[in-house]
């Protein structure tokens, strides 16, 4: 009986299985190279009017919470990560399929690949298989990353005469309902990483008899 099996880089080496038939596979995947880090630095746009600068670049990804900018530790919206990676031209053979992987991210992600749009991962793995969307050389990655609304909301309470340096009286947020105070904590958002682009090898058990 045909069928495919998926591997990781990260579980190179010599398989050996039996199938339904009783027959033995071997398959060797020795050959597979590692994952690739994604690392620094990071182009951020922020969606306007919400007292936040409109870009930022940051070296290393962490939390908005965790920035001296004050907007943006209370920024609730969705931010445009951007970012051109190099692929090697061994890594794009038949075969071989490129998995990115986002690591944590807080809370929603959608993806966007030499401008196609591979869709929005809300839970974990944040995983997508971005095969068919990359090529050899240089590539554009955009991730864009929707939070919730808690921050803006406790920043809201805590300048109720508008953030400062906004220009504006009054909050920007409104609901009839208060489960915060000034003094809540913030929620971890953005895109927190690590990102890496793994490598996956589909093989067909009956060709390894």
């Amino acid at each position: 009986m045909d069928g495919k099996i998926n591997f990781r880089s990260g579980e190179s080496g010599t398989y050996s299985f039996f199938q339904n038939d009783g027959q033995q596979a071997t398959i060797d995947l020795t050959e597979i190279p590692l994952s690739i880090e994604i690392k620094g630095p990071w182009e951020i746009h922020f969606s306007g009017n919400w007292d936040v600068p409109d870009s930022i670049i940051l070296r290393d990804l962490s939390s908005w919470t965790d920035h001296p900018d004050i907007g943006i530790r209370h920024f609730s919206g969705t931010a445009r990560y951007l970012k051109k990676i190099i692929i090697p031209g061994n890594l794009i053979k038949p075969g071989l399929h490129l998995i990115l992987d986002l690591g944590d991210v807080r809370m929603m992600a959608e993806l966007i690949v030499n401008g196609n749009n591979l869709g929005v991962l809300w839970k974990k793995p944040f995983q997508a298989d971005i095969t068919h969307a990359i090529r050899t050389g240089e590539n554009d990655l955009e991730i864009r990353i929707t939070n919730t609304w808690w921050n803006r909301l406790v920043g809201d309470e805590k300048f109720p005469q508008g953030f400062p340096g906004s220009g504006t009286k009054h909050p920007r947020t409104f609901t009839t309902h208060k489960a915060w105070n000034a003094e809540s904590q913030l929620m971890p958002s953005g895109l927190l990483g690590p990102v890496r682009i793994g490598l996956e090898k589909v093989v067909n058990i009956s060709e390894q008899r």
